[in-house]
């Protein structure tokens, strides 16, 4: 017969694979609180790639942003009748406004939003530079005097 023989491999074969993060996902929502009082569970985003794996190479900065949705005029339960005197800006507390991920993930611990005056629905918008950002599902906030 015809060509050279081949030769059997000297050695195996290494594959690598890069997974690259494309966008944040919402791992843990945020559920009702009390304004100044800390979400519980924690609220956490993930870095995921194409095919929506999470991408544990991913130690990216991670910010949270609120959004005012509408606003609610009923109090929750158990408490006085609230006041609505015009909503100001939600603001996040200073200490958790962003934070770098861990493998991939970012568990936004002790996280509160501060300055609610109105009771509200609001969602939280999770960015991270290069990323597709996610936005939660919508959560009330009880309002403070």
């Amino acid at each position: 017969g015809g060509g050279p023989a081949l030769a059997p491999p000297s050695a195996s074969a290494v594959i690598t694979v890069t997974q690259r993060a494309v966008a944040l996902r919402w791992i843990v929502q945020p559920d009702t609180i009390t304004s100044g009082e800390p979400f519980d569970p924690d609220p956490a985003v993930e870095a995921i790639d194409a095919r929506g794996h999470r991408v544990t190479s991913f130690s990216g900065l991670v910010n949270i942003e609120a959004a005012f949705i509408s606003p609610i005029f009923i109090s929750p339960p158990g408490s006085a009748p609230g006041r609505n005197p015009g909503q100001e800006g939600p603001q996040r507390s200073p200490n958790y406004s962003s934070l770098n991920a861990v493998l991939g993930l970012a568990v936004f611990q002790g996280l509160t939003i501060e300055n609610v005056f109105n009771s509200g629905r609001f969602s939280l918008t999770a960015s991270a530079a290069g990323l597709a950002s996610a936005v939660s599902e919508p959560f009330v906030i009880w309002g403070v005097e």
